[in-house]
């Protein structure tokens, strides 16, 4: 849990327990297990992610939704609470607004499957799923199942699109020219690490994702530009005017993180 803002929705009960008075709890007509509300789903939507500030996890037939609760704001989030894709004023503005399949999330609380926080490892959602999925998504937070990924004779994954070249240029940087191309083409684009780099005078900061990449601050937080891979990124990312593949060998240093 996260230290809060005081949003204009939070009351303070006789218990001096903090609640959703926007969306309050009925503990008379519903008891204790779900903290006065009817259902889980709606315990952990209005309470645990409006009110005390845990991130929250939920399915809609079969779609994996994650909403990210800080304390001057919520948003819509991948599946590492890192990129933000839709944000919202505060978590009740997000579960007021935020659309799913043309329809709000307040109006579906019902529909919800595996409702959980962040925290709570629920077995229908996390545990079990995160068990099948392991190696799967471990290999993606790598970057081995993007298309230009290739494996060598020893079985060693590189990049088919930019590959190294030992007998021309050694193994130094691993078969690249430089090490800003290793870490660019190889470290970042394969291997799923993020980098930081220095471009004459300014630092630029790239985050792999599951499924994209992107520019990012320097808290790999926030993406600014998003591309589906990190050899798009690459290929598209603009640096003072121009394209980042035109100014591999002018970086002064790169590495990952």
């Amino acid at each position: 849990m996260k230290d809060r803002f005081e949003y204009a929705y939070i009351g303070i009960d006789a218990e001096g327990r903090r609640y959703n008075a926007a969306y309050p709890p009925d503990r008379e007509k519903y008891g204790d297990e779900f903290g006065g509300y009817p259902d889980l789903a709606r315990k952990v939507l209005f309470q645990d992610f409006a009110v005390d500030g845990f991130d929250a996890r939920f399915k809609l037939k079969g779609q994996r939704y994650q909403i990210l609760s800080e304390p001057d704001h919520a948003a819509r989030c991948d599946l590492r609470f890192l990129t933000e894709y839709e944000v919202f004023a505060s978590p009740n503005r997000l579960i007021e607004n935020m659309d799913i399949e043309g329809r709000r999330l307040m109006d579906i609380i019902d529909e919800l499957e595996d409702v959980c926080t962040n925290e709570d490892m629920c077995v229908g959602f996390y545990r079990s799923e995160l068990q099948q999925l392991a190696k799967t998504e471990s290999e993606k937070m790598k970057g081995y199942h993007f298309h230009y990924v290739e494996k060598d004779d020893s079985g060693e994954y590189y990049n088919g699109k930019y590959p190294p070249d030992a007998e021309k240029y050694g193994c130094l940087f691993n078969g690249y020219r430089n090490e800003s191309a290793q870490v660019l083409f190889e470290e970042f684009a394969v291997h799923g690490m993020n980098v930081r780099f220095e471009y004459h005078g300014t630092m630029y900061h790239l985050l792999f994702g599951w499924d994209y990449a992107s520019l990012t601050d320097e808290n790999y937080c926030k993406s600014y530009e998003i591309f589906p891979d990190p050899n798009t990124l690459i290929e598209n990312l603009r640096i003072d005017g121009k394209l980042l593949i035109d100014i591999v060998d002018d970086i002064d240093y790169a590495e990952s993180v």
